[in-house]
């Protein structure tokens, strides 16, 4: 396991550019989104740029509201990222406080 933290200055879009620059055909590139509103949109047409120079994109997309509320419903800034996400063909995987990540992960 790894531990992200967003602690730079650097826009994440800006990130995924510089990756996308040295990207191979065919790499694929795990990036980590706990999409904002307001944030979001810049770090998509980057992910749509790393899927035009044909790397593959595993998203983990954290479900924001259930770290602030485990009771939550679900989260329609994720919903928005999936479905985002699917119409690039990137595989993703949701994450919401307290799931199970083994289990998550092997499923």
């Amino acid at each position: 396991m790894a531990v992200v933290d967003a602690d730079g200055s650097r826009p994440y879009a800006s990130v995924l550019e510089g990756i996308g620059r040295r990207a191979l055909d065919g790499e694929t590139v795990i990036v980590f989104l706990s999409p904002a509103a307001g944030e979001a949109s810049a770090t998509f047409e980057a992910l749509m740029a790393l899927r035009a120079s044909r790397a593959q994109i595993f998203a983990i997309v954290f479900e924001r509201s259930s770290f602030v509320d485990p009771l939550s419903s679900r989260d329609a800034q994720a919903d928005a990222a999936v479905a985002l996400l699917h119409e690039i063909d990137a595989t993703s995987v949701r994450v919401r406080c307290g799931d199970d990540l083994v289990h998550l992960f092997n499923a």
